[in-house]
């Protein structure tokens, strides 16, 4: 009798929870370990005062009839999660201060054709280059629809100009260019950096569809770790990886826990933060260079959170997501020198009390709307509590966290006087980020995917030893949970794991 494959997934985070269930799927005995007490910890958002916030899913795309996400969560038998669609007319806008203009987006590539081009009717060639080009890429992305070409996926990557070079060789107007440029919000980095590729998978996504779950990211965690029960994946909370086995021929052995138990492995697929593999293999697995690569990568920046309710809704006629962008340079914002209180702020409302199926977003809130506002930040302000824990950091760094999050909230009132009537609970600075995200830096999106830095690919040297995460591949929950399927095509098979996912 052939002995069965095991599997650790190390991390319980979207990609790793996706990854236990499709190496369950194919056989393998998994044992899924986060060190954190509960799986999803950074989807699954909170609760004040009776009013629950998303933290790490506010909305996301490829959720339509036949869309990408959609076609995931059916595979991995979390089909049934009710989805609560944004308004279509104008799921998003686009503030620029400076300019007075308020950009209304709609849902879908036509809808958002026939808005620019009446907004801009003399770029009409261009938007179309634009729309084309993005549903072109998104169309062909391994693992989005029928490619299977695992390779392709980091082969391609180079195969377009920046995306600020795509862009402004075919448009002309600033304000569109900015429109176009401010979902870099999206992906943590400046339109000079990224490749157009990797921007037009992102923003495929957010055109194609926008909603979110009713439950929130929570529902998100919970379904998936009710699935993972189901499929008999041993789940281990609360307790970490603190070292990689292997044999005295170099290969995969097992894992040992924090809490000294041993677990045995085939494979093992590590779903962290890369800057922390190093943490548990011991010295000489990797050649000093890749070392030094894991150690020292470009890390999307990190951020500040406000949570707060409302009564009503914030933007009635314009959706339920606005962009402010103070002007039309979103190159400037990613300087070092850029000062965060003038923007961009991405804020987002939803039903506090609920969102029941079928409904759409404005049409949901019962009593009253969970709103969150975001901006970037840096964790070099917060060094001199990087070796604490939160809830031990003393009533100093309680002042300043209080401190940085008034001058946030002042700021977004100045740009947004529709946050009036917010009536604000909590906050989140880059420390937070940092416990939460577990990146060394609090980064939202974990490490840069641009022209200038190649991330590590799903193989490693070690045969056994796999990578994924939203670091490898693409940012966000939709970037997690390709992430997964791309690693374990490389480990069941791309064709087989296509073939299930089609069927």
């Amino acid at each position: 009798m052939a002995k069965k494959l095991t599997a650790t997934v190390v991390g319980g985070g979207v990609s790793g929870m996706t990854a236990a269930l499709i190496l369950a799927r194919f056989g393998h005995e998994v044992t899924l370990v986060e060190r954190s007490p509960v799986l999803g910890l950074t989807v699954r958002g909170f609760s004040r005062d009776g009013v629950y916030f998303d933290t790490g899913l506010h909305r996301t795309g490829g959720l339509g009839e036949n869309g990408p996400f959609t076609q995931y969560l059916k595979f991995l038998g979390l089909g049934d999660l009710p989805v609560v669609w944004y308004e279509e007319d104008a799921f998003e806008t686009v503030r620029f201060g400076n300019q007075g203009r308020d950009i209304a987006l709609p849902v879908g590539y036509e809808a958002t054709k026939q808005r620019l081009h009446s907004l801009f009717p003399d770029e009409k060639q261009g938007i179309d280059a634009y729309l084309d080009a993005v549903r072109r890429v998104y169309n062909s992305a391994p693992f989005i629809h029928e490619a299977t070409d695992i390779r392709a996926a980091f082969a391609e990557e180079d195969a377009y100009d920046t995306f600020e070079g795509f862009v402004n060789s075919r448009v002309r107007d600033p304000i569109l260019r900015a429109v176009f440029s401010a979902y870099s919000m999206l992906l943590g980095y400046s339109p000079k950096e990224v490749s157009f590729l990797q921007h037009a998978r992102v923003m495929a996504s957010a055109i194609d569809s926008a909603a979110t779950f009713a439950g929130g990211g929570a529902a998100l965690a919970d379904g998936f770790a009710r699935r993972l029960e189901e499929a008999g994946v041993r789940i281990i909370t609360g307790n970490g990886v603190s070292r990689v086995n292997f044999s005295s021929g170099g290969s995969i052995e097992g894992v040992t826990l924090d809490s000294g138990d041993m677990f045995d492995a085939d494979t093992v697929i590590y779903t962290g933060h890369p800057y922390y593999l190093l943490n548990i293999v011991h010295d000489g697995v990797f050649a000093p260079v890749f070392t030094r690569y894991l150690r020292t990568p470009a890390e999307t920046p990190s951020a500040y959170m406000l949570f707060g309710v409302s009564d009503k809704p914030l933007f009635p006629n314009n959706g339920c997501n606005l962009f402010y962008c103070r002007d039309t340079d979103f190159s400037s914002v990613f300087s070092p020198a850029h000062n965060p209180l003038e923007g961009p702020f991405h804020i987002t409302t939803r039903p506090g009390t609920g969102l029941p199926r079928g409904k759409r977003m404005i049409e949901a809130a019962g009593e009253g709307y969970a709103v969150t506002a975001i901006m970037a930040g840096s964790f070099a302000s917060y060094l001199r509590w990087k070796d604490t824990r939160s809830g031990e950091r003393g009533p100093r760094y309680a002042e300043f966290k209080a401190e940085k999050l008034d001058e946030f909230r002042e700021a977004l009132y100045v740009a947004c006087p529709e946050t009036a009537s917010v009536r604000f609970l909590d906050g989140a600075t880059p420390l937070t980020f940092r416990d939460y995200t577990h990146s060394p830096s609090g980064s939202v999106y974990g490490r840069k995917h641009t022209l200038m830095q190649h991330n590590p690919q799903p193989a490693t040297r070690v045969p056994g030893l796999w990578l994924a995460g939203q670091s490898i591949v693409a940012p966000g929950v939709l970037g997690a949970v390709i992430s997964a399927f791309l690693t374990c095509g490389f480990i069941v098979g791309a064709e087989e794991l296509h073939a299930e996912l089609n069927r």
